[in-house]
């Protein structure tokens, strides 16, 4: 997103259309489209995750320019909060007695990621006769998750159902010390510049899922 302001001397902020303020009152409010108009049994996420303006201290830049992540769960959501979040962004620019309407770029898109049910079903059934039971075992009731993924387009591609599923690659010992001591969010995430997977067991793992997966739906025998 691209906010065009009016470029002026820090001495004197009247001559400007400052756009940081503009920028900054736009940030705040944009944290209420998630906390009053998505439900909160329903899952959304509008996150602003960059913020670029000026670069000297004593001058009012021209624009600012910021990043936003938008995430829902189901479709009627997502429309719900693209129009709240452009209706917050124009109302700023009024607010702001702004004439240059903010410009929104589209970068990337993900279509909507649903398991087909049958597929999961088949897959579950072969996944808790395959892995031995224990707290590092198949689990099938993780929480829904708010990634983006392109996965979805194979199948619907070819319109086959699909079922995704994921595998972990952190050390054992370190989770089970990290849930101990209540420090879950400090694990590294696959965007973090410390994500460092562990080879085994993640790849023994990874690709007895991936078998047996194939296996339930070749017709074959998992053992």
């Amino acid at each position: 997103m691209k906010i065009e302001g009016r470029q002026a001397h820090a001495s004197t902020p009247h001559r400007s259309i400052d756009p940081i303020v503009q920028a900054a009152a736009t940030v705040t409010r944009l944290q209420s489209v998630v906390a009053r108009e998505v439900d909160p049994l329903d899952f959304a996420v509008v996150t602003v995750s960059a913020f670029h303006a000026g670069d000297a201290e004593n001058i009012i830049p021209t624009e600012a320019n910021l990043k936003l992540d938008i995430r829902a769960a189901n479709a009627e959501t997502r429309d719900h909060v693209l129009r709240s979040v452009k209706n917050i962004i124009n109302a700023e620019a009024a607010a702001s007695s702004n004439p240059n309407e903010p410009v929104l770029t589209p970068t990337t898109a993900f279509p909507l990621l649903f398991n087909d049910a049958d597929v999961t079903g088949a897959l579950e059934k072969s996944f808790t006769e395959y892995f031995e039971p224990g707290n590092h075992s198949y689990q099938n009731d993780i929480a829904r998750l708010q990634g983006s993924e392109d996965f979805g387009i194979l199948a619907t591609a070819i319109g086959k159902p699909s079922c995704f599923f994921l595998y972990g690659g952190i050390d054992p010992d370190v989770y089970d010390k990290a849930e101990k001591e209540g420090k879950m969010k400090e694990l590294p995430g696959n965007h973090s510049p410390f994500f460092a997977p562990v080879i085994q067991p993640t790849l023994t793992r990874g690709v007895d899922g991936y078998v047996v997966a194939a296996l339930t739906f070749l017709g074959k025998q998992v053992n």
